[in-house]
């Protein structure tokens, strides 16, 4: 009822802005509608319909600003900057020097953020991170950790199905009587190998660490990468709008989720190669542009950290070959050259890692996912066609369940007796991506008023949407964790849509900030409520952030 009597609230507001557009010359009706949006205001913060909306107070002060827009300025979501060299630059100088500043007051609590080598085995949770383990077995001269498997895995006929009465590593790799970690190795070359040179080989960071590190270089790559993108298509931009994408990134870009929400042994190959697929956005842009060739070989290291540590996310290149293929083919004798380091750098880049799968597995593209002692025989799945409805419902349109306590949505996988399917399949609580409102506006970019080229890599991001729903849910099955391939960067083309349609709108721009504003609340909240889903455990340990959280969505 809450939420019902916000909606049609919101409505009126809208109206009467729209219809005072109409009347400017009147200015008496411009008066009355400032008047009734104030009263619908005041009204708004005296109600307090079922104790979990108070997200309405929360609207009011939207309503507030539109309020503010009516009586000071017709103009203020008119005014702009422009997009330029400075901005980049005292992006990456506050974003790096966070992550020294970080570092600096992480060597002041090394008990905190730091574990110290060789590794005490008696508090040291085996099970729980991966890294120090495959750090500590690179030191030692080999590929596997440490760890030896209960001798009874290898008297089983089939040890990645039914495993009864014996012991071993959840979700690690088992091959040739070894322990092998198939999360993407690129964490450890990144963070791990630097920390302990800088540390006299005394140290290594803990994922806590690491994590932090990546939320900053995530979010700083993804305002740059945004700038950039940006830039190629528009010359200025709205201030509100940067205001806007800027907060949307932050708590909204998909990465704090993965950051903060799941164990260790997931969220940091996630988290990295995400990471990386800002720098690859914002590198490819700026090589393109500026033919540097110093960019070109980021590009190529930044797509071997994607595949050394998330090879799913590897889909991000058929968006950017739209722009990187016709730079290519425009000059080519003269752009070859150009793109030469990205080539080489590429090279060497695969050649390592596909040295490192064949060492391990024998076969330079196996990652060892089919090895892993998870729930089920990972190498029996198989991509059908009767997994398509499945996979685009519950990755796209599964919705969250609605209670009467924090959290409000709750993430849920109540109807996979939907789909009768031939096979087995690992479900577990998520929602669809479009059941978020931003998510829908990925969309956008198929404007009419649009470049062709922009068109075009829009239509990739959709469709890597749709690759990877289906591709995720065949071999792996329904989890909110494999969402997290597709959220960072639907979110990324919905705000990139957001501001380029902004800048081709000639009319009632106002009417569109409203809209928008109202669709980014809506996200916002709809993040809180997954984030205290996915931190729940940990929230109770950490009441300063419990609060906040709670405070906001209730």
């Amino acid at each position: 009822m809450g939420l019902l009597l916000l909606a049609i609230t919101l409505a009126i507001v809208f109206s009467l802005i729209m219809y005072s557009k109409t009347c400017n010359e009147n200015k008496n009706i411009h008066l009355i509608n400032n008047g009734l949006i104030i009263v619908l205001t005041l009204l708004l913060n005296l109600i307090d319909i079922n104790k979990g909306f108070n997200i309405i107070r929360l609207f009011s002060l939207l309503i507030t600003s539109l309020l503010f827009y009516n009586v000071l300025s017709k103009k203020l979501f008119n005014k702009a900057f422009d997009l330029n060299n400075n901005l980049e630059k005292n992006i990456k100088l506050i974003g790096w020097s966070l992550i020294l500043i970080v570092f600096i007051f992480s060597l002041l609590n090394i008990d905190k953020y730091y574990l110290r080598m060789p590794l005490d085995y008696e508090t040291f949770k085996v099970d729980k991170n991966p890294y120090p383990l495959l750090f500590e077995g690179f030191l030692d001269g080999h590929l596997y950790i440490n760890i030896l498997p209960d001798p009874k895995l290898a008297l089983l006929e089939n040890p990645y199905a039914y495993r009864p009465n014996v012991d071993y590593l959840w979700d690690f790799c088992y091959y040739n009587n070894h322990y092998y970690v198939y999360f993407g190795v690129a964490p450890v070359i990144l963070f791990y190998f630097p920390i302990y040179i800088l540390t006299l080989g005394n140290l290594i960071p803990t994922y806590e660490l690491v994590n932090i590190f990546l939320f900053i270089l995530a979010f700083t790559y993804s305002t740059l990468a945004f700038i950039r993108v940006y830039k190629h298509f528009k010359k200025n931009i709205s201030i509100p709008i940067f205001i806007i994408i800027i907060i949307s990134l932050f708590i909204c870009g998909g990465y704090g989720l993965i950051a903060l929400a799941f164990d260790p042994l997931y969220n940091t190959p996630i988290l990295c190669g995400t990471t990386f697929i800002y720098i690859l956005i914002y590198y490819a842009f700026k090589a393109i542009e500026e033919d540097n060739k110093l960019s070109f070989a980021l590009v190529g290291f930044a797509f071997t950290v994607i595949l050394a540590s998330r090879p799913n996310l590897a889909v991000i290149i058929f968006p950017l070959l739209v722009f990187l293929i016709p730079y290519l083919f425009n000059n080519f004798k003269k752009n070859i050259i150009n793109v030469l380091p990205c080539i080489i750098t590429l090279t060497i880049g695969l050649s390592l890692l596909g040295t490192y799968n064949f060492l391990r597995f024998g076969n330079p593209l196996d990652f060892g996912s089919n090895y892993q002692l998870t729930v089920s025989d990972v190498s029996k799945n198989k991509i059908l066609l009767e997994n398509i409805p499945a996979a685009l419902y519950y990755y796209l349109f599964q919705p969250p369940l609605p209670q009467t306590s924090i959290p409000y949505l709750r993430i849920c996988a109540l109807d996979i007796k939907w789909f009768k399917l031939s096979h087995y399949t690992y479900t577990y609580p998520t929602i669809g991506l479009f059941t978020i409102p931003l998510c829908l506006l990925s969309f956008l970019g198929f404007n009419k008023n649009n470049e062709l080229k922009y068109r075009w890599f829009n239509f990739f991001f959709i469709l890597n949407i749709f690759i990877l729903s289906i591709f995720n849910f065949s071999l792996a099955g329904v989890h909110f964790r494999y969402l997290m391939d597709l959220l960072p960067m639907t979110i990324f083309i919905s705000l990139l849509n957001i501001a380029i349609t902004f800048s081709n709108i000639k009319d009632n721009k106002d009417i569109f900030l409203g809209v928008i504003i109202v669709i980014i609340v809506l996200t916002i909240y709809y993040f809180l409520n997954l984030y205290v889903n996915e931190l729940y455990i940990r929230l109770n340990n950490n009441l300063w952030l419990k609060n906040l959280i709670y405070n906001l969505i209730r």
